[in-house]
């Protein structure tokens, strides 16, 4: 009878046991498809839910809530931590990247060399060491940590966009336009990437890559709307920048001294005030525009791809404002303006551009290089 009782017992704490296996098989397979899914906002609640079901799942929220830049709710988790928690390498992750969400500089570096010397993901460690670095404004150090971070496993993709920012930080917008069209060619997708392409190309001045990017989500008609209206709000911002500047270095000029506006500076006087305006912070709508008079032109180049920046840097160069406008899916690059068809011809011939064609321009809509 007593052997009966024990072979009873076995069969429910194994049956207890498979069925404990199976609703953990069941939760793992729906935070999966919500992973997939790249919802996270369905991820947080779905950690909520079963917190109390998996420990576990305190860490993976607090993580996801920093993936939504959400520090208070990010913040308010951490203090439910317990020992499991601190023991984790990924604890040590988690709370550098809440430090440097919250501009924790130091903290964060701690945090990572922890992170680090628990055998933390090295591709991971010097990813966030370079954004807290470039936040530092130690922009080469940033990079070299974000290349090794490259040669650590990191994906190039991501670390080559964050190069990018960097080079914008840095102001170097050119350098900034050439990693980011590069990775845009290959993914037009990415709307974050998108958005550092066009903001770089607008500030080098490269507004064909600007419009290019810009239409990936808007007709002709809407991207050049709206990059009028980007580049006027970039390039204000540019200008209270310089004028900050400016005034910092009693270099603001008034009424009465006009001697200290340097060379590279256009005086512009209007009800008897004076206002300092820079050529090239200062967007110019005749940049985008439809010309009224008769205009020809010479087109140097037709292409489905953007005109590199070496090419465009000989052709400025050698004939002055290089004009872009888009027909048929082909970027077409002209340079020269003239008034009548014979004097277009006659210029076109002392040129050494093979394939070269005189244009008439009065009624395209073009952006001025």
């Amino acid at each position: 009878m007593h052997k009966y009782k024990v072979i009873i017992s076995l069969v429910f704490i194994i049956g207890g046991c498979s069925t404990t296996l199976e609703a953990d098989k069941e939760l793992k397979t729906k935070e999966n498809i919500i992973i997939s899914s790249n919802d996270k906002v369905q991820l947080v609640q779905f950690y909520k839910q079963h917190i109390k079901e998996d420990d576990s799942y305190k860490l993976k929220l607090v993580k996801v809530y920093l993936d939504l830049r959400d520090i208070n709710s990010a913040e308010l988790y951490t203090n439910t931590f317990d020992n499991d928690d601190y023991e984790s390498t990924e604890y040590f992750y988690t709370m550098a990247r809440l430090n440097y969400l919250k501009q924790n500089y130091g903290q964060t570096f701690s945090f990572l060399e922890d992170y680090k010397e628990n055998d933390g993901d090295e591709s991971k460690y010097y990813h966030l060491k370079g954004k807290v670095l470039a936040e530092q404004k130690k922009y080469d150090a940033s990079i070299s940590s974000f290349e090794k971070s490259r040669q650590k496993g990191m994906l190039d993709s991501e670390v080559m966009n964050d190069i990018g920012v960097v080079y914008i930080m840095k102001e170097d917008y050119q350098k900034a336009v050439e990693i980011l069209y590069s990775l845009y060619v290959n993914n037009p997708a990415d709307n974050k990437l998108r958005s550092n392409l066009i903001l770089a190309s607008i500030r080098s001045g490269r507004n064909d890559i600007a419009l290019d990017a810009l239409k990936y989500s808007y007709n002709e008609s809407e991207a050049r709307e709206r990059l009028i209206k980007l580049s006027m709000k970039l390039n204000s911002k540019a200008q209270k920048k310089i004028n900050i500047t400016r005034k910092k270095n009693n270099l603001l000029v008034d009424n009465t001294n006009n001697n200290d506006v340097d060379s590279t500076n256009t005086v512009v006087k209007k009800n008897k005030k004076t206002t300092i305006l820079r050529g090239k912070d200062i967007f110019n709508s005749e940049l985008l525009m439809t010309p009224k008079n008769k205009t020809f032109r010479i087109q140097v180049l037709a292409t489905y791809k953007l005109i590199t920046p070496e090419y465009l840097d000989y052709l400025k160069a050698n004939y002055g404002a290089v004009y872009s406008y888009t027909h048929e899916l082909w970027n077409r690059y002209c340079i020269g303006e003239f008034d009548s068809l014979d004097s277009a011809k006659s210029y076109m011939s002392s040129m050494n551009i093979k394939g070269s064609f005189v244009v008439d321009y009065t009624n395209k809509k073009h952006i001025r290089l």
